[in-house]
């Protein structure tokens, strides 16, 4: 053990500056940092001058009315600070409504808070959903200052006029709405209100039966929908660099334009999801009165998604993307079977083995990962196509299903003796992850796994 002197129990934290002390303790929980009153006189006064206070549960995807600190409580901390609260997270119930109100507009006066995020938690069950009681009129976020905004679980009013939703919201740049009911006019107007909007979240969103965003400003950079069922998506933004779309379905028209895309990630349901992939990549297309639907992305770098690497349309799709997106250096796909995949009526030929695919790869892709492999024919075709033409590849990780044949693991063990065209290129696999949670990510140990458990039920 190194020699630590004979002042090595010198309390250090003593030394510091009430203002460093402060700033310390604002990283804590609300409720641990008033606790600091307890370590020493000094200390007493500390949590009267914190930037942060966070009145959030630890859990708050298990949390119950019993986990919440008493509002009456959280009025007397914001109203006993003597500097300007910038941060402020505040989970409450329904009957706090009034109160909240109240205390919303004591940080708007302060002309301080850039952070603000608020969470309705029901009574019921102890699980965290929607409440019509909650009802937030539009108007109370006009706030010069505000730059972060987190709603969940909350009604927007419509009784305020619709073109001032969230007027006055000049520096507002995040804005995440998680299980709000809003309408889709009063959504368009605060998009238009806040014009140096650059992150925009929405996810199970209630009452939004069509989305349409605008945008021609250069700011705007990241657009999340989640969990949304609409039946139409009209999305024009000329700026944003990734867009995920997850687990959104739409019945009528999908029209997306994001040509400077950059990060697209679309997960969800096979038929939905292909198509609107789809659509973000040129293959599907129509005209509209803005335009042709979608602008192709020569930008676009990183691809996450969901396909039915078995299926032939969505392979072809999977090979459409790989030669029209020419600066493409990573894909993650998970293999999702459809149960509506097509499938002809006579022996279809080897796709990926037709010759017009083998110089049709983006000279930029680097990086390959497909999860969910079970080794089925054209799922290894798919990894051979890859790991033989990919001349700038230097890693394809493949990681197995859970319901994973044992002749699926053999075959696919073979994909590492095959001679590959880039010199860089390593072929790495993985096992299920089930497997790897519970023994390890040995992928030989987990073949032998199952070939000793075949032999033993053979016999």
């Amino acid at each position: 053990m190194a020699y630590m002197g004979p002042d090595h129990n010198h309390d250090l934290i003593s030394n510091l500056r009430d203002k460093l002390l402060c700033s310390i303790i604002s990283l804590l929980p609300a409720k641990e940092a008033v606790a600091t009153t307890l370590l020493s006189s000094r200390w007493s006064h500390l949590w009267r001058s914190l930037y942060r206070l966070d009145f959030d549960p630890v859990h708050v995807e298990d949390v119950n009315l019993l986990d919440l600190i008493p509002f009456q409580i959280i009025e007397h901390v914001v109203s006993s600070q003597r500097t300007n609260v910038t941060v402020c997270r505040i989970s409450h119930s329904p009957e706090d409504w009034p109160s909240l109100l109240k205390l919303i507009n004591r940080l708007k006066v302060n002309k301080s808070i850039e952070e603000l995020r608020l969470t309705c938690i029901d009574d019921g069950n102890g699980t965290v959903q929607y409440l019509e009681s909650s009802i937030l009129p539009v108007s109370l976020f006009r706030c010069g200052t505000l730059r972060v905004l987190e709603l969940n679980n909350y009604q927007l009013s419509v009784d305020d006029s619709i073109a001032a939703a969230f007027e006055g919201c000049v520096n507002l740049t995040t804005l995440k709405l998680n299980s709000v009911r809003v309408t889709p006019e009063s959504l368009f107007r605060i998009i238009c209100n806040c014009e140096f909007l650059e992150n925009l979240s929405l996810c199970s969103c209630i009452g939004l039966d069509y989305i349409k965003i605008i945008s021609n400003h250069n700011y705007f950079k990241f657009l999340e929908l989640r969990n949304l069922d609409l039946y139409k998506i009209e999305i024009y933004l000329k700026s944003v660099t990734e867009l995920v779309l997850d687990n959104v379905q739409y019945s009528k028209r999908c029209y997306i334009n994001c040509p400077d895309l950059r990060v697209f990630r679309a997960f969800g349901k096979n038929m939905t999801n292909s198509e609107i992939l789809g659509r973000c990549c040129g293959l599907l297309r129509s005209s509209t009165k803005y335009g042709e639907e979608f602008l192709s992305a020569p930008n676009l770098c990183v691809l996450c998604t969901e396909l039915d690497l078995n299926d032939l349309r969505d392979s072809i799709l999977f090979a459409f993307i790989l030669k029209s997106s020419v600066r493409l250096q990573k894909i993650d796909v998970t293999n999702r079977a459809n149960p509506s995949s097509s499938k002809l009526p006579y022996n279809e030929s080897p796709f990926w083995e037709k010759p017009e695919l083998s110089n049709k790869i983006t000279p930029h892709l680097k990086l390959v990962w497909i999860r969910g492999f079970a080794g089925k024919e054209r799922e290894m075709m798919l990894a051979n196509h890859l790991i033989k033409n990919a001349i700038m590849l230097e890693k394809i990780v493949i990681q197995c299903d859970d319901n994973c044949s044992r002749e699926g693991a053999v075959i696919t063990r073979t994909l590492r003796w095959l001679p590959m065209a880039s010199m860089n290129a390593s072929v790495i696999l993985k096992p299920p992850s089930k497997f790897m949670t519970e023994v390890g990510d040995d992928f030989g140990n987990w073949v032998s796994t199952l070939l000793s458990y075949s032999a033993e039920r053979h016999f």
